[in-house]
């Protein structure tokens, strides 16, 4: 179980790295349209913008509850390594 879970928190660990450099170029492009007062683009951009953070939102929480249960099964398994010397 335990290494299911650091399995699934290595996916979860790259699926995050990526949605925060798609988060990043979105934002910047974002900003460009906004530089360049380009109405039609600065629209499109928010929308690809806040579409991003729509699917990032679940990965980030997702990822954080991942981390935290391996913790707390890491936890229990070393206590009760311990325990049993």
């Amino acid at each position: 179980q335990a290494r299911g879970f650091l399995l699934l928190l290595v996916i979860l660990l790259l699926a995050f790295t990526t949605m925060n450099v798609v988060i990043n170029f979105s934002f910047g492009s974002f900003m460009t349209a906004l530089s360049e007062k380009k109405e039609a683009n600065f629209y499109r951009q928010a929308w690809i913008l806040l579409g991003v953070l729509v699917v990032a939102a679940p990965v980030s929480a997702f990822y954080g509850y991942v981390t935290d249960k391996l913790g707390i099964n890491w936890r229990e398994w070393l206590t009760q390594h311990f325990l049993q010397q």
